[in-house]
């Protein structure tokens, strides 16, 4: 089955369509409670449900290292318009070394919020693709 496929698990007298993208634990239980479904599909579509609290857990983690990102960005901008209007201050100096150094630093941190992004994509598709079959 594809995703976003509906399909239809066969009971004890009944037939219970289920989208697999939609359902949740309470649906599950009142399945199982009216006896629309088996324990054995009971537990398959629990391993589904925890395979998609796997992946939105991992897509939450990734969109916070979006917002940072986007933090650090915006950051990024205000330094260097201050660094921009600097220009022939005697401040220049010291402050250009301290806004060199917050960027170097930021740029450090950017670079390691897109490794573990990237790591935490690789490990949520194929959960994603497991749960969706």
């Amino acid at each position: 089955m594809g995703p976003k496929q509906a399909t239809t698990l066969e009971g004890n007298e009944s037939q219970t369509q289920v989208q697999l993208t939609s359902v949740t634990d309470d649906q599950v239980a009142a399945l199982l409670k009216e006896g629309s479904i088996t324990p054995e599909i009971e537990q398959a579509l629990r391993k589904i449900l925890d395979q998609k609290a796997q992946v939105a857990e991992l897509n939450s983690e990734a969109e916070a290292r979006d917002t940072e990102t986007s933090s650090i960005y915006d950051y990024q901008q205000r330094l260097r318009e201050n660094l921009k209007s600097l220009k022939g201050t005697a401040e220049e100096k010291a402050l250009t070394q301290r806004y060199t150094k917050q960027l170097s630093d930021q740029e450090t941190r950017l670079d390691k919020l897109r490794e573990e992004k990237a790591d935490l994509e690789g490990r949520a598709r194929p959960r994603r693709n497991s749960s969706t079959r």
